[in-house]
């Protein structure tokens, strides 16, 4: 008969269980600040303790610290917070 038998001796090829995506999102401007006073009432911003300096941005420059002379203090800025907030959080993202 043409009818195909129940099991195949053929291996079975299985995809991946999950495959590596890539996404991207828009915060905000560059002046968004997260380390500022009005919005400790909103939330917790201890996990940008350890941020590098070099993503925080002077506040009268708005220029990344990266980019001053040594000794300028900066703040974080929403479109830094929230990528470095994911990037300690979710293992399973790559920032």
């Amino acid at each position: 008969s043409s009818a195909l038998p129940l099991f195949s001796r053929r291996p079975v090829r299985c995809a991946p269980l999950a495959m590596p995506i890539k996404v991207g999102f828009l915060v905000g401007k560059d002046t968004d600040l997260v380390e500022d006073p009005k919005y400790k009432a909103i939330g917790d911003v201890s996990f940008l303790k350890d941020l590098p300096d070099k993503y925080r941005v002077d506040p009268k420059s708005h220029e990344y610290l990266k980019n001053c002379k040594k000794g300028v203090k900066g703040q974080a800025h929403a479109d830094v917070a929230i990528p470095w907030y994911i990037h300690k959080h979710y293992d399973d993202i790559e920032v």
